[in-house]
């Protein structure tokens, strides 16, 4: 009884910050104007980690996040050097988009299995050759 009392008013809360976030002015944004905001947070930049902006962007507020992950080109930065789980996520909310793959720590096998089903979908692929011994 208590616990259901406590997610009750845990939901009410997060009802009331969101509509508190809906006042303000960044909320009230167009999502196509968004979308180019966080497109242009961190462009792609070989050798760079260029996924962070849109996670950033979309931990601000609700209709951030919401705007984010309704928009596939903003997960296509995909760096192979991250976790398995990392690159399987940024594969699905990738959706159909292009991607742009970069890989300059690891020579894991384990993932290149992981990108070989969506290499059609490669624009661009950065492969690093330098020694990781150096």
């Amino acid at each position: 009884m208590i616990q259901e009392k406590r997610e009750l008013i845990k939901a009410q809360i997060i009802a009331l910050s969101r509509q508190l976030n809906e006042l303000t002015n960044p909320s009230r944004l167009p999502p196509e104007l968004l979308v180019e905001i966080f497109a242009n947070i961190t462009p792609f930049k070989p050798g760079r980690r260029t996924s962070t902006g849109v996670f950033k962007a979309a931990q601000v507020c609700h209709h951030w996040r919401e705007v984010a992950l309704q928009n596939a080109r903003l997960w296509s930065h995909i760096e192979l050097d991250r976790s398995d789980e990392y690159i399987r996520m940024m594969f699905e909310r990738s959706g159909e988009s292009m991607l742009y793959i970069s890989d300059m720590a690891t020579r894991k096998a384990s993932k290149f299995t992981l990108l070989w089903p969506e290499i059609h979908r490669s624009e661009v692929l950065l492969l690093s050759s330098h020694d990781e011994a150096r």
